[in-house]
């Protein structure tokens, strides 16, 4: 990430200790990434495992953050206006994101359940397996709510694969088979 574009992202929003912290936070994720870009191409194992390694250490951290959950989730939200959606539309960013919302704990996460649920529009996007898995462990009764609003949503927007992984959350969370 050059310079003038930290610098222009920082002069864009008024949260100046919480922006620079995401900054710092999405270039070093972009440090991992680009070694593994690297790394790969010699050996594929052992890049693969040190990458989940150095993405999961960088999650750990990012938990204790001051970081809000909203800014893990923009790529959900639909949200282009933010001074960080070009970034966080990358779904190199994804698996880091999830990873960073399931260290804070679901009680630290409640506040973006519903949005969280939109990460079951697609299982193949990276963080909403381990997600999903997360949730079928870890919810409460909070998440009977944004589970409804969600589906909701999802007939409202007739999005059938994203109302299938709802069901399948749901059936998850009551425990029936798949």
């Amino acid at each position: 990430m050059p310079d003038g574009v930290v610098k222009r992202r920082f002069e864009c929003t008024s949260d100046g200790v919480v922006t620079m912290e995401f900054i710092d936070y999405l270039q070093e994720i972009d440090k991992i990434y680009e070694k593994w870009c690297v790394d790969v191409k010699a050996d594929k194992a052992r890049a693969n495992g040190a990458y989940i390694l150095s993405i999961d250490n960088l999650s750990s951290r990012a938990a204790l953050s001051s970081i809000p959950n909203r800014l893990f989730c923009l790529h959900l939200t639909g949200d282009t206006e933010s001074a960080y959606a070009e970034f966080a539309y990358q779904k190199k960013y994804w698996l880091v994101f999830s990873g960073t919302l399931i260290k804070r704990g679901y009680a630290k996460i409640k506040d973006v359940l519903e949005i969280l649920l939109t990460w079951f529009k697609d299982f193949n996007w990276s963080g909403a397996v381990e997600l999903y898995n997360y949730l079928v462990k870890s919810h409460d009764d909070d998440i009977i709510v944004a589970l409804d609003n969600a589906k909701k949503q999802a007939r409202a927007e007739n999005d059938i694969d994203w109302l299938n992984g709802l069901i399948m959350f749901e059936r998850a969370i009551e425990g029936q088979p798949q």
